[in-house]
């Protein structure tokens, strides 16, 4: 903000009056070519991997040094730095909000994602902030387990065998993945775990069982 003085070397008119003092001019001059601050985001899943909806809050003040500026107007995220969103239905719906200088605002990921968030803030002028980032990370669906076979099957001996390849399959019809690497357990009980220990496992890998066994186990 500016105030404009103007000293004349000397006015006169035609009566000959002369004002050679400094005088004011009626109106004042602003201007802002400084962008807002940095978006602050709060995310209450750290980026970490989640399996609920993320509210997402924004805010950012265009109050630089102690001078208030024009005021954010906008406020847009994108999600590789080249498209991005920044109207009222990309904000499901919500507006800025501004209170002691700072401007906010909200909005809800409730579908699967896995991704960086970028955001930034924008003023009446266009002046255009520095990015700030977070990552989203929502996986809603549970991994599966696929063990083939699931059985021993030998006719000629009521289904015994001398030992047994099995391949343990894990996937994830979401977003997150899975690991490779489980555990399995033989036990000699079909409802609690007994005779064994956890062993470790390579998904998709084959491994034998029942080697030098003589009774019935439960993988």
């Amino acid at each position: 903000k500016y105030y404009l003085w103007v000293k004349p070397i000397e006015v006169k008119d035609e009566a000959g009056n002369i004002n050679a003092d400094t005088v004011i001019s009626q109106g004042t001059f602003w201007f802002d070519n400084t962008a807002p601050e940095a978006p602050t985001i709060v995310n209450p899943s750290n980026g970490e991997w989640t399996n609920q909806d993320i509210q997402i809050n924004i805010s950012s003040s265009d109050n630089v040094s102690g001078s208030q500026e024009s005021g954010i107007v906008k406020f847009e995220y994108s999600y590789d730095e080249e498209t991005w969103y920044g109207e009222e239905s990309d904000w499901d719906g919500n507006t800025i909000t501004t209170e002691n200088g700072v401007s906010s605002i909200s909005k809800t990921w409730a579908n699967e994602i896995d991704t960086i968030l970028y955001v930034r803030a924008i003023d009446m002028l266009g002046n255009v902030s520095e990015v700030s980032t977070t990552e989203l990370h929502i996986d809603k669906n549970s991994p599966t387990v696929t063990v083939n076979p699931e059985k021993t099957t030998n006719a000629n001996a009521n289904n015994h065998v001398e030992s047994q390849s099995v391949t343990i399959t894990l996937a994830d019809v979401g977003v997150a993945g899975v690991e490779g690497t489980g555990k399995y357990y033989l036990s000699t009980s079909e409802s609690t775990l007994e005779g064994g220990t956890w062993i470790d496992y390579t998904s998709g890998t084959p491994f034998t069982i029942g080697e030098n066994q003589n009774e019935t186990f439960y993988l």
